[in-house]
């Protein structure tokens, strides 16, 4: 019986020191003090291409592909998943989705990915894409 209840005060002793660095790893930088839990909220398509104000489809197509990578950190993009961002964002889609990313690619912004989704060709943003995304001042 004594070995259980020094089992049970070990045990309680743990929990109470993954909840105490919890709570360090939440606590807020208010006067209170009390733990606050941030939440950070996803922009959405629209709000992401509205900011960006693309002067092109092929320029739109671009920037989906980053929001897919980087904002949504879906890894490679598919014509689909391209797709169904510009749909998302309620713009109108560009005839022919492939041949605008052909045209990025050729801008050396895409690459081929290695892998497939559902069978279906990928593409990533290359380097330069990417230096191009997070600061594009220095175009």
């Amino acid at each position: 019986m004594a070995k259980d209840a020094q089992n049970m005060e070990s045990r309680l002793d743990d929990i109470e020191k993954r909840l105490a660095a919890i709570e360090e790893a939440l606590r807020g930088t208010g006067e209170s003090g009390r733990a606050s839990a941030v939440v950070t909220k996803t922009q959405s398509p629209k709000e992401f291409i509205l900011e960006w104000q693309p002067k092109s489809d092929v320029e739109a197509t671009y920037l989906f592909g980053c929001y897919a990578a980087f904002i949504r950190n879906s890894g490679p993009a598919t014509v689909d998943g391209i797709r169904g961002l510009i749909l998302v964002a309620r713009m109108r889609v560009p005839t022919n989705v492939n041949e605008t990313i052909n045209k990025n690619i050729t801008k050396g912004l895409f690459t081929a990915a290695r892998e497939q989704k559902n069978g279906k060709k990928c593409w990533i943003v290359t380097l330069s894409g990417e230096r191009r995304f997070k600061n594009p001042k220095a175009d």
